[in-house]
């Protein structure tokens, strides 16, 4: 195979079969000269049928940057988000189950293990596909790392840290408003960050870390409000409930990762926080709605 920078001419085109004919060589394409197998080529692929193929052909994105993943969706991606929605509600009822007899209240704060499971899957969903999307602009993976974790987790120490200043009521305005604002800006990032980090692409690194802790930081401080903001609500109430919140947040937090990879895989890094921001929502109403019910 021989190339250029520069396309060929006529002329040297016609040098390049005349030495080919000198070497006693059969060349398969020379541009103006030889074009039977190109056109041979593309009537082969212009007769093949894709969609018969047991694969899918897509160019890798930033979105899904997955160059060696050919497969269409996966039922694995199906059963896992399935075997992880039934481990969570049968954690939910065998709590359920477990206090039945006890005091009163032990039914009313089961009905809050959902809200923990949620708050913490919804988290691990954001923080994975944050941490894939941020690393074209910060570069290497333990850097990017780094840097988005020192926001998130600062900052969700500093939320965590002002739950503790508020009174009763306040916590339980709070409570609902901050998953639904998590939800809200998240929602603002999967139109905006896409912009923002590419405008940090071009600058120094120092300017690029301090861009993308600055664009974080505000998710971080949100996202360390509801779970510490919960407990201090139902400590009162139920204190049996705290160990409970704390397992199966744990679990939600690790099924969370997971099936971020599954669902970047699948449908991409911006659908991942989508679903994030969804569930964001719908633990804001639940708890809402919770805190309606309670005296």
């Amino acid at each position: 195979m021989l190339l250029k920078t520069t396309p060929y001419t006529l002329a040297e085109s016609r040098q390049q079969a005349s030495l080919a004919q000198e070497m006693h060589l059969t060349p398969l394409f020379i541009p103006h000269v030889v074009t039977g197998f190109l056109d041979l080529l593309t009537q082969s692929v212009a007769a093949l049928s894709f969609s018969a193929l047991p694969m899918t052909w897509r160019p890798a994105t930033d979105d899904r940057p997955f160059f060696y993943e050919t497969e269409a969706f996966s039922t694995g991606i199906f059963w896992l988000l399935l075997v992880t929605v039934l481990l969570l509600l049968r954690l939910h009822l065998w709590h359920y189950a477990r206090q039945r007899p006890g005091a009163a209240t032990a039914s009313a704060s089961t009905g809050w293990l959902p809200f923990f499971a949620g708050t913490g899957c919804a988290a691990l969903l954001a923080q994975v596909a944050l941490v894939q999307r941020s690393m074209l602009v910060l570069g290497a993976p333990t850097l990017t790392l780094v840097v988005l974790l020192m926001p998130l987790l600062c900052g969700g120490g500093v939320g965590s840290l002002a739950s503790t200043a508020l009174g009763d009521q306040t916590l339980r305005r709070v409570l609902p408003w901050s998953c639904l604002m998590l939800g809200v800006l998240l929602g603002v990032y999967l139109t905006a960050l896409p912009h923002l980090l590419t405008g940090l692409e071009k600058r120094a690194l120092l300017v690029r870390s301090l861009g993308t802790m600055g664009l974080l930081a505000p998710l971080g401080m949100l996202m360390g409000l509801p779970f510490p903001t919960a407990l201090r609500v139902l400590a009162p109430l139920a204190a049996a409930i705290t160990p409970w919140a704390w397992g199966v947040n744990a679990v939600a937090c690790v099924l969370g990762s997971v099936a971020a990879v599954g669902l970047a895989v699948a449908w991409g890094l911006q659908a991942v926080l989508s679903v994030s921001a969804l569930v964001y929502v719908c633990t804001g109403w639940w708890a809402y709605y919770l805190l309606g019910k309670m005296p």
